[in-house]
């Protein structure tokens, strides 16, 4: 989600034992603030995708019914 409004969807699959917040790293570039200076309450660096300031990012399960943040396959295969 970006800052502002918006958001990209991007279509990656974490892998076995992967964390969401690892997999939404390999897409993210940081860039210094040129407008930062300590003290002015504005943040250093900014995360961003494609241009785009990020505010937040998460994954959805396959089906695309729930967040996830964590890819456990032994508990997917046994969810009932």
């Amino acid at each position: 989600m970006f800052i502002g409004g918006g958001f990209a969807e991007i279509p990656a699959r974490l892998q076995p034992y992967e964390f969401c917040s690892d997999k939404a790293q390999e897409y993210i570039t940081y860039i210094e603030n040129p407008d930062y200076k300590e003290g002015n309450g504005q943040i250093w660096i900014h995360g961003t995708y494609k241009g785009n300031k990020i505010f937040a990012t998460y994954c959805k399960t396959l089906d695309r019914k729930y967040l996830v943040s964590y890819y456990d396959p032994e508990y997917e295969q046994n969810k009932q």
